[in-house]
């Protein structure tokens, strides 16, 4: 059991910060940074507002693309 949550911290710490080294955002990247929910944050993505692609089951969203449609929001 210790040797379990040494490894989940050893983990948590080579882990990047939400978009920190990332190229990508996951969605729950963006739940934080927009302050929305999920289903939020996915009907943005049906929505086509920014490019993401799908790894797996999972939905990466490309940071460059992300952040230049973030700042026209708020031109």
């Amino acid at each position: 059991m210790a040797r379990q949550m040494e490894n989940a911290n050893m983990n948590e710490s080579r882990r990047p910060m939400a978009g920190e080294q990332n190229r990508c955002y996951t969605i729950s990247d963006l739940q934080q940074m927009l302050v929305l929910s999920r289903a939020s944050v996915t009907a943005l993505l049906k929505k086509r507002e920014f490019h993401w692609i799908q790894i797996g089951g999972r939905y990466r969203i490309p940071k460059k693309g992300f952040d230049a449609w973030l700042e026209r929001q708020c031109q």
